[in-house]
C-alpha cells in the first residue's frame, strides 16, 4: 500500500477541497449581500432626492 492510496491522504485531500470551495461560495455570497446593500442605499438615496425636488416644486 503506498501513501498515495492512503485512507488518511485521500481524507485530508477531500477535507481540504470541501473547505476551499466552501469558502469560496461563502465569499461570492457576502460580496452579493454587500452589493444588494449598497445599490439598496443609493436607490433610497435617488428616491429621497427626487422626493425632496418634487416637494420643492410643488411649494413654489
Amino acid at each position: 500500500m503506498s501513501i498515495k492510496d492512503s485512507a488518511l491522504v485521500k481524507g485530508i485531500s477531500t477535507g481540504v477541497t470541501v473547505g476551499t470551495a466552501a469558502f469560496v461560495l461563502t465569499r461570492k455570497m457576502n460580496k452579493g449581500k454587500k452589493k444588494l446593500k449598497s445599490a439598496a442605499g443609493r436607490a433610497l438615496e435617488s428616491l429621497a432626492e427626487m422626493v425632496d425636488d418634487l416637494t420643492d416644486r410643488i411649494s413654489k
